[in-house]
């Protein structure tokens, strides 16, 4: 069961102040009372979330409170430019103290520091729990610095119990899906090596397209021998004129699919032949025809 991250866009309320002078000579401005004080003080996570962003904290501020939960808070930054890692875990440090400054007992519990929402990838980081500031580091300089610019980390439920698990959105730039697979080591050996994190998962495609345009969802990896496998089969099927390729490499073996004329039916068997010829157990081709029709949608459909 995926974890899901429930933002509340909250709108902020703005604090008005005015003084007043009599005529004739001015008079000494009053000292604030305590009262005055303390309503200029921010006393929600709405009032606070307006304040950070009108200091510059981030380019959008939104805090809510979790759903049933009496102190716990989920935090978004979004900048329309990501700084560096250090600024942006410095601007939820800073973030973290204000909220137990206004909620009594408040902490994070979820976190997404992100661009400002737009341009189609996702980027930045977004947490469905709070893993502890050794491994949120680690997760903002990896996105930062390496091929894989976005990464989302959760809590999920499987048949062995729960597990944490890590997706990594990664863009190469490439002209074309044959330079996804020539990535396939870059891309895998970007990884988070802790304890805590028990399984990572990445989805690749080139920088600038969608992901319907190519995309690999690597559920397993690094594995020897694949980026040569990957390089070929990609290859093989640009030749033969596809498109919208889309490959899955799973425990379970792998899935190679995309878009292809009708006369080119033979390209499934060739790429099984050489998916199967690599050792792989278990495999699926299949290419749909451009214009599907009736029963007419498939060029070639294989699996062992």
């Amino acid at each position: 069961m995926g974890i899901r991250i429930r933002l509340i866009l909250l709108t902020s309320a703005a604090l008005l102040f005015a003084g007043c002078a009599s005529s004739g000579e001015a008079a000494p401005t009053p000292a604030p009372s305590s009262t005055q004080e303390a309503a200029a003080e921010p006393r929600t996570l709405q009032e606070l979330a307006s304040v950070m962003k009108g200091e510059g904290l981030a380019d959008l501020v939104i805090l809510a409170a979790v759903p049933g939960q009496t102190h716990e808070v989920a935090v978004q930054l979004a900048w329309k430019e990501l700084p560096a890692p250090d600024a942006q875990l410095a601007a939820l440090a800073e973030a973290e103290t204000r909220i137990g400054e206004v909620l009594d007992g408040g902490q994070i519990a979820q976190i997404s520091l992100i661009p400002v929402p737009g341009g189609g990838q996702v980027k930045g980081v977004a947490a469905a729990y709070n893993p502890g500031p050794e491994v949120l580091a680690a997760l903002v300089r990896t996105t930062y610095e390496s091929v894989c610019q976005g990464a989302d980390l959760a809590e999920v439920d499987t048949v062995e119990g729960p597990r944490t698990r890590v997706d990594l959105r990664c863009y190469v730039d490439t002209d074309d899906v044959v330079g996804i697979a020539a990535a396939y080591d870059e891309v895998t050996a970007t990884r988070l090596d802790f304890a805590e994190i028990d399984e990572t998962r990445w989805h690749v495609s080139v920088a600038g397209w969608s992901t319907t345009d190519a995309n690999f969802r690597l559920v397993s990896g690094p594995l020897a021998g694949r980026q040569e496998l990957f390089t070929e089969l990609t290859t093989m099927a640009r030749d033969a004129g596809a498109s919208g390729i889309q490959v899955v490499d799973s425990m379970y073996g792998i899935s190679f699919s995309g878009i292809v004329s009708a006369d080119q039916s033979g390209l499934c068997g060739a790429l099984l032949d050489r998916i199967l010829a690599a050792g792989v157990a278990s495999a699926t081709v299949s290419m749909g025809l451009p214009e599907p029709s009736g029963d007419e949608r498939w060029a070639c459909y294989l699996r062992p």
